[in-house]
């Protein structure tokens, strides 16, 4: 449920990308490989468990980002209403009606959104956003469910009576959807997300029917245990925190310090007071959060595909973030800011220090074509680091290509943005299965995005007419000059502001009458060898 409406962000934008640092040298290079799977169709949005090297897909959607029209967007038509079963080893797929599964089990398992975690043999799944018929409407649902993972699956495979592997509860607490869900020790942690009840409309609440939404603004926490009267929970006091836990659709990636689990809520959206992602981490530890103010990821917003590697020798992580959706993306020496936060192919890893320190690189490598948005990872047992799912053991990975598990899904859209044309027709969930490689080296990285960029610039309102106006934020009077160029890198404009027409500080620009037709174009400032670009959008 993205929300694209245009507000004026002022971006204190400080990129610096290092090499050379003395504790954080390791890099990674990544590569994706197709694999050719029978029996699956594109899946987003989706919950997993895996058990004997075969993978149980819940929930999630059949089509791509969901459509602006009101009656059509979250359609009952998109949900997901079977259980897959895909043999990792043969890569073939067979897909069960989840119809007869019984209440809450038939309406929970086709929802979207499903937060999730896996222990052992029981998969853990909270919430989900879907149409109801027992409510006949869209709701989040207020279900924890547990799943016997494989005695669910060997049910189904052998046609038998599936009620002995399904437990459930009914909390109006688990009634969450965009949230992630992760443990330390004996502890779930529920973090972020929201309550979306009704069918959802761009235009907002007050259009149409209307709808209810209501961030969590926590961390619930809470244990869970299974006996013969079912499901019970009993909860601690959550974090909470109205500013930096209100975020949802975001990567939780967990990371080891000194072999002691902890979580890290990276970027999400949307801000309480801009409909643009969060830049900053939230670290989420066992009694305590923190968020990281001083350090922006400028890549890779939304939920997507994403691992965590651990070097246990020197207590150093790194999480590498597979596309999705991103206020900025690298383009050549330069990096784009495009405040209608569009699909992207950027692969990233940002590397945490034994000193809490952080840097964010974005490798040579991209994903295939605009993917990675709401797909998920699949770990490798054999390069898990221990127990732990979803972190990988640094010393598994070699100087040769690793294979370090698989991503499935998600969304794939068929240009950046499309948020303002899409009917349902411009993008698609993802079928492919891709092989995830992974080796040590820098050979890798994109040496041309190691850039410190102080420029400050918005161009307001964008999408624009053919007037175009900005606010530069400048750091001394040196000449500014200011370019526009189209997609094939065309010269349309050139101008010189000179020093005594500026002024420390914002400076507001109106560039006037250009004359150019509708389409897609850059601005580009540079001063003092500093440049900063932003895409340009023209519709008259």
């Amino acid at each position: 449920m993205t929300s694209q409406k245009m507000s004026l962000y002022w971006v204190a934008f400080f990129l610096f990308f290092s090499f050379g640092l003395k504790s954080q040298s390791t890099l990674f290079d990544v590569k994706l490989e197709p694999i050719s799977v029978t029996g699956l169709s594109g899946i987003q949005s989706y919950a997993f468990a895996k058990y004997d090297n075969k993978l149980l897909i819940i929930g999630g959607r059949l089509d791509g980002l969901h459509q602006r029209q009101p009656f059509a967007s979250f359609d009952e038509l998109g949900n997901n209403k079977k259980i897959y079963i895909l043999d990792l080893d043969t890569k073939m797929a067979t897909s069960y009606s989840i119809s007869n599964l019984g209440m809450p089990y038939s309406e929970q398992f086709a929802s979207t959104n499903i937060q999730f975690y896996q222990e052992d043999n029981f998969l853990y799944l909270v919430g989900g956003y879907a149409f109801s018929n027992t409510e006949d409407g869209h709701i989040t649902f207020p279900y924890l469910s547990v799943v016997d993972v494989p005695t669910l699956i060997n049910a189904l495979e052998n046609g038998e009576d599936t009620s002995s592997a399904l437990y459930s509860l009914k909390d109006e607490k688990m009634a969450v959807t965009g949230g992630r869900l992760e443990k330390i020790g004996e502890k779930f942690y529920l973090v972020g997300g929201q309550r979306f009840d009704g069918a959802y409309n761009p235009m907002g609440p007050d259009h149409g029917p209307g709808f209810f939404q209501e961030y969590t603004n926590e961390v619930r926490i809470f244990e869970v245990s299974l006996n013969e009267s079912g499901v019970e929970v009993n909860y601690d006091v959550p974090f909470h925190d109205e500013m930096h836990l209100h975020r949802r659709d975001y990567n939780l990636l967990p990371f080891m310090d000194d072999s002691s689990k902890s979580l890290m809520a990276f970027s999400g959206v949307f801000q309480p007071t801009v409909d643009l992602p969060w830049l900053y981490p939230v670290r989420v530890n066992e009694d305590a959060y923190l968020p990281i103010e001083e350090f922006n990821q400028y890549f890779n917003h939304y939920h997507s595909a994403n691992l965590t590697i651990y070097n246990e020798s020197n207590n150093e992580n790194y999480f590498i973030f597979f596309g999705g959706i991103a206020q900025f993306y690298p383009e050549g020496d330069q990096i784009v800011q495009d405040n209608n936060v569009p699909f992207v192919k950027t692969i990233t890893q940002i590397n945490l220090d034994n000193d809490g320190q952080m840097k964010e690189v974005a490798l040579s490598a991209q994903m295939p074509d605009y993917l990675g948005a709401s797909s998920e990872f699949i770990t490798a047992d054999v390069v898990k680091y221990g127990t732990e799912d979803h972190i990988i053991n640094f010393d598994s990975i070699g100087d040769e290509y690793t294979s370090v598990g698989y991503i499935f899904g998600g969304i794939r859209s068929s240009a950046d943005n499309i948020f303002f044309i899409n009917t349902g027709s411009e993008s698609t969930a993802n079928p492919v299965l891709y092989e995830v490689k992974v080796k040590k080296g820098i050979s890798g990285i994109n040496t041309n995005v190691l850039v410190n960029q102080v420029l400050d610039f918005q161009i307001y309102p964008n999408p624009t007419d053919d007037r175009v106006r900005m606010v530069v934020n400048v750091k001394d009077k040196s000449p500014l000059e200011i370019l526009i160029t189209n997609n094939n890198g065309q010269k349309l404009h050139n101008q010189v502001i000179n020093k005594a027409d500026l002024e420390l500080g914002k400076n507001f620009l109106d560039l006037g009458q250009l004359a150019l037709p509708d389409g897609v174009y850059y601005i580009s400032i540079n001063q003092n060898n500093r440049t900063r670009k932003q895409k340009l959008i023209i519709s008259n």
